[in-house]
């Protein structure tokens, strides 16, 4: 048994309210990361290169100079000067708008990443934004749970990410706005089911009295 991490009731509250405000950017990619090799920066670049259907992928987070000069020659050696953008750490509004935007948000973290269960994933669901995603921590049951309300695309190859793989899943969300819809639309319920602060509370206190009540008899 694990705890999830939880969302802020009024955060969803407000974000809620934001419905349908912004407007998502056809083949736009979200990218929300520490930028480097471990979190799948590099791939998705490359992933870039092979995808039929990204417009553009915006590569948001703190970059350190060493690898920023790297992604940047990766980006100008495949031709994607305009379409990869590392726009650097945004926050509050600009960050907003960064999801409401993007038609699909992609974490192709390797498994030394690392990640347990990963905040900007919820963040993503909570805007609605539809998931592609390696397979690692606690990625699967975030996205899928039980299957009947998945929120995003899982890669099949782990590790390592294959870029040509990657695109593919990207591509079959891009390339049918109504699966994208569903799973945006799963996402969100799902939070809202099962990540809000009002729901994981309550489960987490029931869970530490059942523990306390079974050591003292």
């Amino acid at each position: 048994m694990y705890v999830p991490n939880m969302m802020d009731d009024e955060a969803h509250a407000r974000i809620h309210a934001r419905q349908g405000q912004g407007k998502r950017v056809p083949g736009r990619i979200l990218h929300v990361a520490w930028q480097c090799k471990e979190k799948g920066s590099f791939d998705l670049i490359r992933a870039m290169a092979h995808s039929k259907a990204a417009t553009s992928c915006h590569m948001v987070g703190v970059v350190a100079p060493e690898n920023h000069q790297l992604m940047q020659s990766e980006i100008e050696s495949l031709g994607l000067a305009g379409r990869v953008t590392l726009t650097g750490p945004l926050y509050g509004e600009d960050l907003a708008r960064e999801f409401e935007e993007a038609s699909a948000f992609v974490l192709p973290t390797h498994r030394e990443g690392p990640e347990g269960f990963p905040m900007v994933v919820l963040e993503a669901m909570m805007y609605g934004v539809p998931v592609v995603a390696n397979n690692v921590g606690n990625i699967e049951e975030m996205l899928t749970g039980d299957n009947a309300k998945p929120a995003g695309r899982l890669l099949d190859q782990v590790d390592p990410v294959d870029p040509g793989e990657l695109a593919m899943k990207i591509d079959e969300l891009l390339l049918s706005s109504s699966e994208a819809e569903r799973l945006g639309r799963n996402g969100r319920e799902r939070v809202q089911d099962e990540y809000l602060a009002s729901h994981v509370v309550p489960n987490l206190v029931a869970l530490l009295e059942g523990i306390v009540g079974t050591s003292g008899t």
